[in-house]
């Protein structure tokens, strides 16, 4: 089938229980461009938008394997129908969901003139991994945001791997042209992926931006390290005071990650190899303060399951203190990222990450958690990361209750009825006898805490409850298919999947085996964050 293309999307036709297409595009005998999707032009469930902006007046021939036979066509349109985007029954109402397909590691999380740029892994045709490049979206407060075209493209090099962004206020890489500084998003491309990219390296790459993140283009000197190892992947840049250069740690193979440095953000040389036990891929580095004591000054470094190891530069070598620790615990949750450029007056490191929820029957997939802050505290005298939400969070309460000093009796239900509603943030101080089991329910969703254990529990997934004198206090957020527990101030925390039953609408609290009270509860319905 030859079509010229005329306008920005090509429009296709997909089915969720179609066979996965490969769809292939030629000009002149020559593969430009090729994508998976599940095409379906019998019984299509919804219709894909696929971007062709970059193609406009080509003609190309499109080859379909397995083949179709065509009496069908492929539409083309400048706009796309957005009719009841945000609203669909599964859709988690004020964590960040793409419009369309399916998302996973939060990339390039930038903070430039007052907006927050969040990029992520995209496979917009299609509700799983696959045709990755990197979706964009901005936001003022965190909390609300606005999808914005693909920031980057696959080409003959690969797929879009992750990566990390950096705003180049010194004009080190001399690249600003105009008032803005230029932004850089550092990423991998993954060859050998795609038809298109046969045989290629998985290198490391730079694309870059000259008007305040509206559009990227490749960098003409790509890459800007060549293949290592095949596979290694997912570059992260960060300024370092102690060694005066930039740093650049990528993942590199096993549980080992290679760590570069420049004065330039373009030329990179080896520094370091090091390793993560029992992790690997999509590192973050960063300093923090522990106590929040500036004479303190510590770097920790994280895996995509969020292990973390605590170190220090001594004699211009990173020394790690500690063996790796998790954060993040069960099976949902991986890949977070912090945001870069975030101003000193600021202060704080924000982060997301990639909750793999899963939404397989919709037009979209997957989400991210809610922004959440990161310190470094002394728990029970051990250095330890923590991960809470951001005080923006709070501007989404529709209204809080507040519950105070209620005694539970043994196998006493404690009531509180809830409206139904988008979703709700319960923030809850407990104390209990040591024999104690407290057993949680919110809309159907339940959980236990167990005194004698010190541990939470959801379905197969533990995390530790960190009671002291049989004192503990959580938090649960609650979306319409999601949720995030955080213990005490973020030293564990859990996050996955779930449908509400809002005809149960209530949070139970009950206690087994001895006596508890709830010191204080608050209790707010939350608002969605679409219009």
């Amino acid at each position: 089938m030859k079509i010229k293309i005329e306008k920005k999307y090509l429009l296709l036709p997909t089915g969720h229980h179609a066979q996965k297409k490969r769809i292939e595009f030629f000009e002149d005998s020559n593969l430009i461009y090729d994508v998976d999707a599940e095409l379906d032009f019998i019984t299509p469930d919804y219709i894909s938008y696929l971007d062709m902006k970059r193609f406009i007046g080509k003609t190309v021939d499109i080859k379909i394997t397995p083949s179709i036979d065509f009496p069908y066509s492929l539409k083309q349109t400048d706009e796309t129908d957005d009719t009841g985007i945000y609203h669909e029954k599964e859709r988690p109402q004020f964590h960040f969901t793409a419009k369309r397909g399916w998302i996973n590691d939060p990339n390039g999380l930038v903070y430039y003139r007052g907006k927050y740029h969040l990029f992520f892994q995209h496979n917009p045709i299609y509700r799983f991994w696959g045709n990755m490049q990197w979706g964009h979206a901005v936001s003022n407060d965190l909390i609300h945001w606005e999808q914005k075209d693909t920031a980057i493209f696959p080409d003959e090099t690969g797929i879009v791997a992750s990566g990390s962004g950096f705003v180049d206020t010194k004009n080190l890489t001399g690249l600003k042209n105009g008032d803005h500084d230029p932004i850089l998003l550092f990423f991998s491309s993954g060859g050998d992926v795609t038809n298109l990219s046969k045989g290629k390296p998985w290198e490391q790459l730079i694309a870059y931006s000259l008007d305040g993140g509206e559009t990227f283009v490749r960098y003409e000197k790509n890459p800007i390290i060549k293949q290592m190892v095949w596979g290694n992947r997912d570059p992260k840049i960060i300024y370092c005071d102690e060694l005066s250069k930039y740093l650049m740690i990528f993942y590199y193979n096993n549980n080992e990650y290679q760590i570069m440095s420049s004065d330039n953000l373009l030329e990179w040389h080896n520094y370091d190899r090091i390793a993560i036990e029992g992790d690997c891929e999509c590192p973050d580095l960063y300093p923090l303060y522990l106590d929040g004591d500036n004479s303190k000054r510590r770097w920790i470094l994280t895996g995509a399951a969020d292990r973390f190891v605590i170190g220090t530069f001594e004699n211009g070598k990173l020394k790690l203190n500690n063996p790796a620790k998790p954060l993040r615990y069960g099976n949902w949750g991986y890949a977070a990222q912090t945001f870069s450029n975030i101003p000193e007056s600021d202060g704080r490191r924000i982060r997301i990450s990639w909750n793999n929820q899963g939404s397989p029957l919709s037009i979209f997939n997957n989400c991210m958690g809610i922004p959440t802050v990161m310190t470094l505290k002394t728990i029970c005298g051990q250095e330890h990361l923590c991960t809470y939400p951001v005080s923006e969070f709070s501007t989404l309460y529709e209204k809080t209750e507040t519950i105070n000093n209620v005694e539970l009796l043994p196998c006493e239900i404690f009531s509180h009825t809830l409206d139904t509603a988008v979703g709700y943030d319960v923030n809850i101080t407990l104390n209990a006898e040591e024999n104690s089991n407290i057993e949680f329910s919110i809309f159907g969703l339940s959980f236990s805490c167990s005194i004698n254990e010190n541990a939470l529990k959801i379905w197969d997934q533990t995390a530790p409850l960190y009671a002291e004198d049989g004192q503990f206090t959580l938090r649960f957020i609650f979306d319409r298919s999601c949720f995030e527990i955080f213990v005490d101030k973020g030293q564990a925390y859990l996050c996955g999947s779930t449908m509400p039953d809002f005809n149960i609408n209530r949070l139970t609290v009950c206690s087994n085996g001895g006596n508890a009270n709830i010191i204080s509860a608050q209790v707010s319905k939350v608002k969605s964050i679409w219009k």
